[in-house]
């Protein structure tokens, strides 16, 4: 009898939920897989790394200058739908694509500012190391502070930033930086690496749901525990809400990887080339707000303006008097006003 009630004891306590906390039911066994099975899941398994393997060369694999551009212009058009679309006036009867493939678009007040951002941005583009691109910008219509990149000259900038700025001198500098992560293919090396976490999700994803979770088990015992761990990631990866997960890590992980202050600096001689103070730029970063989405991966902008003081600080001549830059400090250099064509911003 004491032992019937101490059962029972026991089944009630786990019943309410107070059962001691180191018992547990024993779970079923689970069946035991064939030699078949086993047989065909390794064979599945060495299958699949062949095929990551693959992914792998996705990244090496060189982007021509078309396949840049397109990649380029699916960005801007992703840009476009999230910050309210171009701030340009398209005549009536025809598509964007259409009026912007006018020889002279409608003189209107939006589209004068999309030429002056054209014009500034240009002027730097042609003394960049990649001159011969086709140079692109443009305005969205955001209120929010964003530069918006695209791989293959595409830089669009947002009306928030836009009414921001003080002199053409920052206008330039952010267009600069905007020139700077395309020269350095930042967005391209995001892009090369990208296709490859994609295509290993996607085969993960394929395999997982195709898995014998006892088949799994088995492997992970004395068998090949790297075929085992490939098993476990791929079934983990069959689950619609974990794919998911992995397609917004690999969207956050952009802005991350690219190469902002590296991007600063080339904007800085931009700047000096064409001949405008880069203390302005440097002034600007440290007004910006600080972008603060889930996962931007952009660095703090004190931190950047920290980098890149301390580069125009290593252009100073040496007691030599040697350097390339003779007009250092720059105070010389010119901060002209904005054009009027940015008055259409505070209507």
């Amino acid at each position: 009898m004491r032992g019937g009630s101490g059962c029972s004891l026991l089944l009630l306590a786990a019943l309410a939920g107070c059962a001691p906390k180191n018992w547990a039911p024993k779970p079923k066994p689970l069946p035991e897989p064939s030699a078949a099975e086993l047989r065909s899941a390794s064979e599945r398994i060495n299958r699949l790394h062949r095929e990551l393997a693959r992914c792998e060369s996705l990244r090496r694999r060189p982007i021509p200058f078309e396949e840049e551009r397109l990649i380029g212009e699916k960005r801007a058009i992703d840009c476009a739908r999230e910050n309210g679309g171009f701030w340009v006036d398209v005549p009536d009867g025809l598509s964007l694509q259409e009026s912007m493939a006018l020889p002279s678009p409608p003189d209107t007040a939006a589209n004068r500012l999309q030429r002056y951002v054209n014009l500034v941005g240009m002027n730097l583009g042609a003394q960049s190391p990649r001159p011969t691109l086709p140079w692109t910008f443009g305005v969205l219509r955001s209120d929010e502070a964003r530069l918006c990149v695209g791989a293959g000259g595409l830089v669009l900038v947002t009306a928030g930033l836009l009414r921001l700025l003080e002199n053409e001198a920052e206008l330039a500098g952010v267009l600069g930086n905007g020139i700077g992560q395309v020269v350095l293919k930042s967005h391209l090396e995001v892009a090369s690496k990208t296709r490859e976490e994609r295509c290993r999700l996607e085969l993960m994803s394929e395999a997982g749901r195709k898995l014998n979770p006892e088949v799994t088990l088995q492997l992970a015992t004395p068998h090949d525990e790297r075929q085992a761990e490939t098993l476990r990631a791929a079934r983990k990866m069959s689950d619609e809400l974990m794919l998911q997960v992995a397609e917004q890590s690999i969207a956050e992980s952009v802005a991350s990887q690219l190469d902002w202050e590296g991007a600063d600096r080339l904007s800085a001689e931009l700047l000096i080339s064409a001949g405008y103070d880069p203390g302005e730029y440097l002034k600007l970063l440290g007004r910006l707000p600080e972008d603060k989405g889930p996962g931007t991966g952009i660095p703090p902008n004190a931190g950047r303006q920290a980098a890149l003081s301390r580069w125009l600080a290593g252009l100073r001549p040496s007691a030599a008097g040697f350097s390339p830059y003779a007009d250092w400090p720059f105070r010389r250099y010119k901060r002209p006003p904005l054009g009027a064509e940015l008055a259409v911003l505070r209507r």
